[in-house]
């Protein structure tokens, strides 16, 4: 802690490394201190010259100081604020003419004086005379004065409880206490503003039970454990809303995206294994189950479903049954269209399927599966609400537009 007093003139030195005295007229860098005592107790100060007692003579260098005040960053300044001195002013050549004490001039101390010397933001300060003490740290301090103001207070009388320690701002203090008759007083009033020290606490400090610490750390232990729980948990649901969130895709994604989230789902609601189609650029999947061939084209566009989406799946269609001829098979083929149509749009800002597309599906014996419909089919799948035996055979069956009535 190093210390800085502003104000040497009737003030004796402390003999402390601590503890740096300067004149008012001449004060160090105040930054270079932790702390800034500005030492307004002396009766040198509480002069004037003039006519008046509404001014000191020591008005600049006030001004002075409290520019540097004003411009200072990382200290803390405290100001100590007289007893009842008496203030003398009306210098003549046998001395000063005139006398009075402070605590029947406050309006001049606390409306033309101190404004001079403390902050101007802070420079509304109410004081009021009474004789009290105050005790802190187990020292007791006397003053002549206190604030009846609404500031933070810090220290108060005893019994009485009139404030004498205030706080102006985060590095702005004042107090009318008597702290400076011992360097001792001085220096445990100043260690309300210096950050406390604690000594640390020895390894062997962890043998010593005392009390219900065993309860406490069987608490802690308990609950490290609850919470390790729920971060697995968390951890868990982010995983499984992220595979939500693919298989929600549906309702945004075309082209591969789309494709490869539509091949996993067709593979739990048909039961099928479509890791080893193989995309000749022709269908985007063919799926065999005992009775029935399902070939198939995926959609994602951003228009609403068009008759040559419905004829382009019918040309593979015919296209897969001329191969057949040529091989000399036969076989079920039923026409499904995956559409994610309207896909950059919300889904209940979608338009309907138009009429004239759906009966081009039901004339080419073709199923249209929107991927809004598909995502709720997939939901029912996956609760075990729909088999897929049931998907087989309403999408066996089913011609136009799929319906997630149809599954019920």
């Amino acid at each position: 802690m190093n210390i800085q007093i502003i104000g040497k003139e009737g003030f004796n030195d402390f003999h402390s490394s601590e503890i740096c005295v300067n004149e008012l007229s001449k004060p160090y860098s105040l930054d270079s201190f932790e702390i800034n005592i500005v030492n307004l107790t002396s009766g040198y100060i509480w002069r004037n010259n003039g006519p008046s007692y509404s001014s000191v003579t020591r008005k600049n260098d006030f001004m002075s100081l409290r520019t540097m005040i004003e411009n200072c960053k990382n200290t803390k300044i405290v100001y100590l604020l007289p007893q009842n001195i008496t203030f003398a002013y009306h210098y003549v050549a046998k001395g000063f003419a005139g006398s009075i004490p402070l605590k029947d001039m406050l309006h001049d101390v606390t409306d033309n004086i101190l404004p001079h010397i403390i902050p101007r933001k802070y420079s509304n300060l109410k004081i009021a005379y009474e004789n009290t003490k105050t005790i802190f740290n187990r020292h007791e301090y006397k003053a002549d004065f206190y604030f009846c103001g609404e500031e933070e207070t810090l220290t108060k009388s005893d019994k009485s409880e009139k404030s004498t320690t205030i706080k102006l701002g985060d590095n702005v203090f004042v107090t009318t206490l008597d702290i400076l008759n011992s360097q001792e007083k001085l220096l445990s009033f100043i260690s309300m503003f210096m950050p406390q020290t604690k000594s640390a606490i020895p390894e062997w400090m962890a043998e010593i039970e005392f009390a219900d610490d065993s309860e406490q750390k069987d608490k802690i232990r308990e609950n490290e454990v609850l919470i390790e729980t729920a971060k697995e948990n968390i951890e868990v649901a982010k995983d499984k809303l992220a595979q939500n969130m693919r298989y929600k895709s549906v309702l945004y994604a075309n082209g591969d995206e789309l494709v490869d989230v539509v091949f996993e789902m067709l593979e739990k609601m048909l039961d099928v294994d479509l890791s080893q189609f193989a995309d000749k650029k022709k269908e985007d999947f063919l799926i065999k189950k005992q009775d029935i061939t399902f070939i198939g084209e995926i959609k994602g566009v951003t228009s609403n479903v068009k008759s040559e989406h419905v004829s382009q799946i019918d040309v593979h269609y015919y296209g897969y049954l001329d191969k057949l001829q040529e091989e000399n098979k036969e076989e079920n083929v039923k026409q499904i269209l995956i559409m994610n149509s309207l896909r950059n749009k919300r889904v209940s800002e979608r338009e309907e399927v138009h009429e004239n597309q759906i009966n081009l599906a039901k004339r080419n014996g073709c199923l249209i599966i929107e991927t809004v419909t598909l995502l709720r089919i997939f939901e029912k799948v996956n609760n075990s609400e729909v088999t897929s035996a049931k998907c087989i055979e309403v999408f066996k069956e089913k011609t136009g537009l799929l319906k997630l009535e149809d599954f019920r």
